[in-house]
């Protein structure tokens, strides 16, 4: 991995309105899974690391939402893009 590659992994990004519409549907689905996992698991160390690993897996896919790489459209045909 290059020092670009590591430097494109810290940097901070806005997202734009369609990324955030994701990011908050990722979010909603997150949070019912984690309410049935608290209503339906016991209260055990199993369950907290159940929702610790909802809540890696909301940031882990929002973080893909915010890297995206946005590929321009106008004047590219779709054979150019994925050549």
């Amino acid at each position: 991995m290059t020092i670009e590659a590591i430097e494109n992994l810290f940097k901070p990004r806005l997202l734009d309105n369609e990324q955030t519409a994701r990011a908050f549907w990722v979010r909603e689905a997150a949070l019912v899974f984690a309410q049935v996992v608290i209503r339906n698991v016991p209260d055990c160390a199993d369950r907290s690391a159940a929702i610790r690993k909802i809540r890696e897996a909301v940031f882990t896919a929002n973080s893909a939402i915010s890297m995206e790489e946005k590929i321009p459209t106008i004047g590219i045909s779709s054979a150019e893009v994925y050549a």
